[in-house]
């Protein structure tokens, strides 16, 4: 006969029947009480009773209650029961953590306008901006009659990817020309189209001389 191990959904420590309450537990770790099981299917669950809140946006008197098994848990510091909007994905060496919005301003992790998961970062400033608001933050868009615009990034073939507020702009002979402000390189642009980005275009990432750029 097999044995079932009820754990706490908060901190994952054993629980004991509730002396209180017929057919839940009580976790003798954290102080959680009223845990419950549930069987969607023919897997076993283990659920809260409680009303539980995102740590980030939600309390007791507000809005954003959320579901333990619908709810996040931040893969760097550990705290559970953030709703979908308060973590971003982090993908690393191929798999997606999720990690919550202080984690990835503490960290500086954040993009620069939403405050989720920056992945393209500026090499001089450390600025960084997710794909969706990458032509905003590292490109400089150009408006078209025909409502296709185009949108232009400068990376430093030495340095890496750089942001629009460190390019250096010096006049040339008939246009502007921009440089590194690192290693002081004419930086040749890179034009793409601004639609690339809806449709989830991934703009590839730049090469340091000698082996592939780490982010």
């Amino acid at each position: 006969m097999s044995i079932l191990v009820v754990r706490c959904p908060n901190c994952g420590a054993s629980t004991v029947p509730s002396v209180a309450e017929t057919d839940k537990y009580d976790c003798m770790n954290c102080g959680n009480k009223g845990i419950q099981l549930i069987r969607p299917g023919d897997a076993t669950v283990v659920s809260d009773s409680k009303t539980h809140y995102c740590r980030l946006c939600g309390s007791e008197l507000g809005k954003k209650a959320v579901h333990p098994l619908r709810s996040f848990r931040c893969t760097q510091c550990q705290t559970p029961d953030f709703c979908e909007h308060c973590v971003s994905p982090v993908p690393n060496f191929g798999v997606e953590r999720f990690v919550c919005r202080a984690c990835l301003s503490e960290k500086g992790w954040a993009c620069g306008i939403c405050e989720g998961f920056g992945a393209s970062e500026c090499v001089n400033c450390g600025r960084r901006a997710c794909q969706q608001h990458l032509p905003e933050l590292f490109g400089l868009i150009h408006r078209t009659r025909d409502e296709d615009d185009t949108v232009t990034f400068y990376n430093c073939e030495n340095c890496g990817q750089l942001c629009t507020g460190c390019l250096q702009a010096k006049r040339g002979l008939f246009s502007k020309k921009y440089c590194c402000p690192k290693c002081g390189t004419q930086i040749h642009p890179d034009v793409r189209w601004l639609s690339d980005f809806d449709a989830g275009f991934e703009m590839s990432k730049p090469r340091k001389k000698g082996g592939e750029k780490n982010a």
